[in-house]
């Protein structure tokens, strides 16, 4: 990890600000891209979890 922290800061020297907005923007649509794919394998354990977390809601809340 300290030499991929290393190679960033060695890229970001002289990036103006404009520059980095550009560059965010392109990593960001690579993410959500990527989590766009995925799907949820486990929906026993979401089932399970929503469950506890709305335990005593009732239904007209």
């Amino acid at each position: 990890m300290e030499q991929r922290i290393k190679a960033i800061v060695e890229a970001l020297k002289g990036l103006k600000h404009s520059d980095w907005l550009r560059v965010k923007q392109h990593i960001d649509m690579a993410y959500t891209s990527q989590a766009a794919k995925v799907k949820i394998d486990d929906l026993e354990n979401v089932e399970k979890n929503l469950n506890r977390e709305f335990k005593g809601y009732s239904q007209s809340e």
